[in-house]
């Protein structure tokens, strides 16, 4: 008797054959993985700029309930009352005594912080009301002596800058967010943790910002630059 062994081509790879579906999952992946990269990085900066409209929406109910006047952005010089804490206090009511579990578990959390951010420094929750964004330096407690205030030059404010922007984060600790104005549109600026956040697209040379009429969107380095220069005569004003 003879054993036949019946031969089924076609059911096996050589090795030259599966290096070719290696390199072609290879070519494949090193195509996909950065327009994935870049579709979940531009999901985030609309989720920031849709986070800068509701932020408007929260001053508006601010201003009508307080005499058009704007909040400076330390609200009463305790470091607790940073302006995002204060707004949304004022929208939403008072956090308890268990501040960043509450904050945690609010809205608090998606519209405060930029999810971009928050992704690529890990920034979390602050009982001070530590914020992903900032007020523009009119905003700063006259108090403190330098700089613009919106109270000298109400006019110009959301006109000639944004009137809140994404800032760039704590030197010593990112996670703690930006501070809350920022001092200059340009970058770098002598004090990192008052510069415009430069993170959103365009090879990171595009911010957010949202305007006094409400509109928000991404702006470029240069047009943020040029911004803060149209303020250079304003710069050591008193």
């Amino acid at each position: 008797m003879t054993c036949r062994h019946n031969k089924r081509p076609g059911l096996g790879f050589t090795l030259i054959e599966m290096l070719v579906v290696i390199a072609i999952i290879a070519l494949l992946a090193s195509i996909l993985v950065p327009a994935v990269t870049r579709a979940l990085r531009s999901a985030k900066s609309i989720a920031s700029v849709n986070n800068l409209k509701q932020i408007h929406l929260m001053f508006t109910t601010y201003l009508l309930d307080n005499n058009q006047k704007f909040m400076t952005s330390v609200h009463s010089g305790d470091q607790k009352d940073d302006w995002p804490r204060v707004l949304w206090e004022h929208n939403f009511g008072e956090f308890g005594s268990s501040v960043t579990d509450e904050m945690e578990q609010s809205d608090y959390r998606r519209v405060m912080w930029c999810p971009l951010q928050v992704a690529q420094f890990g920034q979390e929750q602050h009982p001070w009301g530590r914020s992903s964004y900032a007020m523009n330096r009119y905003f700063q407690p006259g108090s403190w002596g330098g700089g613009i205030r919106y109270s000298d030059h109400p006019d110009t404010v959301g006109s000639i800058e944004p009137l809140v922007m994404a800032g760039t984060q704590h030197p010593a600790d990112p996670r703690y967010g930006t501070f809350s104005h920022i001092e200059s549109s340009n970058y770098p600026y002598d004090t990192d943790w008052m510069n415009v956040y430069y993170g959103y697209g365009g090879n990171g040379k595009h911010a957010v910002a949202l305007w006094l009429a409400g509109n928000a969107s991404t702006i470029t380095r240069e047009r943020m630059v040029a911004l803060n220069a149209d303020l250079s005569n304003f710069r050591d004003f008193k």
